[in-house]
């Protein structure tokens, strides 16, 4: 039983009860006493150990106590029987070799063999006993290689068991043997992974598959076994991954893995699978994909944020925009009034000198609004310079005068040192005035009280230096970033863009700045300029030549070619105002009220120029001057100068209309300069007049009807403010702009550029409200201006 296992023992316990009872039987009936209880013995410990084995118990019966006996009833029987004795000593020798561990069978089986040959010799004779004896000899020698080659596979088996285990627990996984007849067996590593204890049941294991993966589990186990491969093969079985439910009641993750073993048809007797627990790494994916999608949410919302980020800053642009616009236009109003007063009286020194600070002032001032948007294109390197001679010297006597005050409030002395034969130096005078006037600035701020500011400009190697000692010093944490952007230090409220926006002006213009600081010397700032030379000269001359050239007097019609104009404006008091301020004929003038109306004229005869305004119904200007360009193209005509006639004045609507494919840009209303200098093909150039210098007596007769249709528009423009019919109110306000504007309304018509600006977006009370005004407005400087015309 030791040597071939309780299922061996089993079936020849029954085999050798089956034959040992009827022997026992024939003994007791033909009177043998002995050979009859020593079988019967034997057949009762063979059942015994039978049941207690299948009732899968200890055998209570040793083999040897079995065999011992029937070793003696064997030779009895051989004795007292003769040829039938010895002829069952070949089934007892199988069954003693079958049995018995193989040292103790041959033990039992070479004693079988000895009574064999002395019986035989007794009962037989000496031929038959050779006979037998080597018949047993032979019969033992077989069953031995028989139990070597048995024992060798098992041996061959078991050491193969043994690697697939050290293999299995080495990959921390369980294994499941499957058989086709249902039975299963479980590893030790399996039942621990699932913290159950199966059994050999065959739905025990579907029972601990997810219900979500069951079906698909036992649709490929059927399809598996259902399926025919090789004779006495091995088949891979694809790897997957399914959930098995653990004792807890929890999820496990298994990859699984196999083979299938066929029997001789090539049907598959029994699959062998491993488990490898991978809960933790499908864990690990799930929480990667939810992190992955917590990172694009939250890269979404940042999208949404840098979405609004930008309508914010589109926003804000767009307010800086209007507000340059609102700024620029009283400001050019403010530096005209000087001149205005000059050709209207006589005035004395004092009276020239303030005005000339007005006029000055007030450029500055503009000039610095447009320079808000020059210093982003500085950084971004778009910037284009328009070099010119600037005296830096005046520069500085200009800005010292500026900030006398200041110094005078901590008792700082500005000492100014000025070259008499300094050269101009070749850049923009704004931006050397920006400059100076902040190193300036800084420098009396730094400067200790009662000490003293000293301004030094001279030339050197070819080059304009403004020197700035002050007896301050630098602090320490701020002077290796000194003119990095946002750098200060102990000034509150400062931004750290002085010096940064010092040194990006000077460069722009092809110098540099300097600091150099100590405690024993004080700081000393250097502002260094290309000097403006004599090859430069001649076409800045130039151009300033070209901009002040004589034009032909209006009514000098010889002065003129033979132009074809055509004007493009829904207003038609801004077309009278406009066709005032051109020559007498030899001109054509043509008349259009809007885009559609402008196309059918260009296709009836080309003009040589065309005056068109921006916003108009039906088809405003941009849209029409592409439709021009197409149709000439088509035509096969030249293409027209179009010239764009608004009351907007931005950099980004100068900028839309270049790209539209317009020639030349002027504000509503246009000097009579600039008109004539497109008459004469050259660019538009601005005269510093915001008016026209005279109103023809076409106009004048016009003025009552003009002020009764201004009333409608304004009555058109209050109505449309109360319904918050915010389209009406735009389109009105700025055909109010610029036909105010064209007439002398200087207020009225800055008013209403301020309601265009603002109807999209403004407040509805506040609009209402700027809408009353300007209508008192109007009504307040109609009567002025018709006497101002008259006069």
């Amino acid at each position: 039983m030791d040597a071939y296992g309780a299922q061996v023992f089993l079936a020849l316990s029954a085999v050798g009860a089956l034959f040992l009872l009827p022997f026992a039987v024939n003994n007791f009936v033909q009177q043998r006493w002995l050979l009859g209880s020593l079988a019967t013995i034997v057949a009762l410990c063979l059942v015994g150990n039978a049941v207690a084995i299948g009732s899968k118990r200890e055998a209570p019966f040793p083999p040897v106590l079995i065999f011992g006996p029937a070793l003696v009833g064997l030779g009895v029987a051989m004795y007292e029987q003769g040829l039938i004795g010895i002829l069952w000593s070949y089934a007892a020798l199988l069954l003693f070799h079958f049995v018995l561990p193989r040292g103790t069978a041959n033990f039992f089986n070479a004693t079988i063999i000895v009574l064999a040959t002395v019986m035989s010799w007794t009962h037989l004779g000496p031929a038959i006993t050779l006979r037998v004896t080597v018949t047993l000899v032979l019969t033992l020698l077989f069953a031995n290689i028989f139990s070597w080659m048995s024992e060798a596979q098992r041996r061959k088996e078991a050491e193969h068991r043994e690697r697939l285990d050290l293999l299995v627990r080495g990959t921390n996984a369980g294994t499941l043997e499957w058989d086709a007849d249902g039975t299963m067996r479980y590893s030790a590593r399996l039942r621990r992974m699932l913290g159950r204890k199966l059994d050999g049941d065959q739905h025990s294991f579907m029972d601990i598959v997810h219900p979500e993966d069951r079906q698909r589990v036992e649709a490929r186990v059927l399809s598996q076994f259902a399926q025919v491969g090789p004779p006495m093969g091995i088949v891979p079985l694809p790897p997957d991954d399914f959930r098995l439910l653990h004792a807890s009641g929890s999820e496990i993750w298994v990859h699984t893995e196999g083979i299938a073993v066929t029997d001789s048809r090539g049907r598959t007797r029994r699959c062998v699978c491993s488990f490898l627990d991978m809960t933790e790494r499908v864990q690990a994916e799930l929480s990667l994909l939810r992190w992955h999608e917590q990172v694009r949410e939250q890269a979404r919302q940042l999208e949404e944020q840098n979405t609004r980020l930008r309508e914010a800053m589109r926003m804000r642009e767009e307010v800086e925009r209007i507000a340059r616009h609102d700024l620029k236009t009283p400001l050019a109003s403010i530096a005209s009034v000087p001149r205005m007063l000059r050709e209207g009286g006589r005035f004395g020194p004092r009276e020239e000198e303030l005005l000339a600070m007005v006029e000055h002032g007030a450029l500055r001032v503009l000039s610095m609004v447009n320079l808000s948007l020059d210093l982003y294109r500085m950084e971004e390197g778009s910037y284009r310079l328009r070099p010119q001679p600037v005296d830096i010297a005046q520069v500085a006597r200009t800005v010292a005068r500026e900030l006398h005050g200041h110094a005078d409030t901590k008792r700082v002395s500005l000492h100014l040192d000025l070259a008499l034969d300094a050269p101009a130096a070749r850049g923009e005078d704004l931006l050397c005035y920006s400059t100076v006037a902040n190193l300036m600035k800084n420098a009396v701020e730094a400067a200790p009280d009662g000490s003293t500011v000293r301004i030094t400009v001279r030339e050197r190697d070819g080059r304009v230096e403004l020197e700035l000692h002050n007896q301050g010093v630098v602090p320490e944490p701020v002077r290796a970033t000194f003119f990095e952007k946002y750098a200060t230090h102990g000034k509150a409220g400062g931004t750290g863009l002085g010096a940064y926006s010092a040194r990006l002006m000077a460069r722009v213009q092809g110098g540099d700045l300097r600091m150099a600081t100590a405690a024993d010397a004080g700081t000393t700032l250097t502002l260094v300029l290309p000097a403006w030379n004599a090859a430069s000269q001649p076409a800045v001359q130039a151009v300033a030549e070209a901009s002040t050239e004589a034009l032909p007097a209006p009514g000098a019609a010889d002065a003129w070619p033979p132009l074809s104009l055509l004007l493009v404006d829904d207003d038609p008091y801004n077309l009278i105002v406009l066709k005032s301020l051109l020559p007498v004929p030899p001109l054509k003038v043509r008349e259009a009220i809007n885009g559609r109306a402008a196309l059918e004229c260009v296709a009836a005869e080309r003009p040589d120029i065309v005056f068109l305004d921006l916003q108009m119904p039906v088809m405003g200007g941009p849209e029409t001057i592409g439709r021009i360009r197409e149709l000439q193209r088509e035509l096969g005509h030249p293409p027209s100068v179009v010239v764009a006639f608004s009351a907007w004045d931005d950099e980004v609507t100068r900028n839309q209309c270049a790209q539209a494919g317009f020639d030349h840009y002027i504000v509503k209303p246009a000097s009579r300069e600039e008109v004539l200098a497109i008459l004469r093909g050259r660019a538009p150039v601005d005269s510093g007049d915001d008016r026209p210098e005279a109103v023809d007596a076409e106009a004048l007769a016009l003025m009552p009807e003009f002020v009764e249709s201004r009333r409608m528009l304004l009555g058109q423009l209050r109505e449309a403010a109360e319904q918050g019919d915010r389209r009406t109110l735009h389109a009105t306000a700025h055909m109010l702009t610029g036909s105010l504007g064209m007439y002398g309304f200087d207020t009225a018509s800055e008013m209403s550029r301020r309601i265009t600006a603002h109807a999209q977006a403004g407040e509805l009370g506040w609009l209402r409200e700027r809408c009353n005004e300007l209508s008192l407005q109007f009504e307040q400087d109609q009567v002025v201006v018709q006497q101002g015309m008259r006069c």
